[in-house]
């Protein structure tokens, strides 16, 4: 198998819950913007997000989807994907 090369103008960066039961490999530009959320679970996590667009190459290298679940609230219009077991999030969709 072999691994996936970034396009020219990017780079593979890696992430991962804290015990590493789920990690990804995503590949993007050089990150100049993080944002800060400011929905209540945000606020109390203190998560940050990349904007990735819809052509971001998103690969899972351990775990899967079903170690994942999805947290709605308000009008359904942000989903965070957080880990079942410790509520760790991972992602933010939205």
């Amino acid at each position: 198998m072999t691994q996936a090369q970034p396009r020219p103008n990017q780079r593979t960066y890696r992430g991962s819950c804290h015990c590493g039961a789920f990690v990804y490999d995503i590949d993007l530009p050089e990150l100049r913007i993080v944002v800060e959320c400011d929905c209540s679970f945000c606020r109390r996590t203190g998560n940050l997000y990349v904007p990735t667009g819809e052509d971001a190459n998103f690969r899972v290298v351990n775990g899967g989807e079903e170690n994942l679940k999805s947290y709605t609230f308000g009008p359904g219009s942000k989903i965070h994907k957080v880990k079942a077991v410790d509520k760790y999030s991972l992602m933010h969709l939205g």
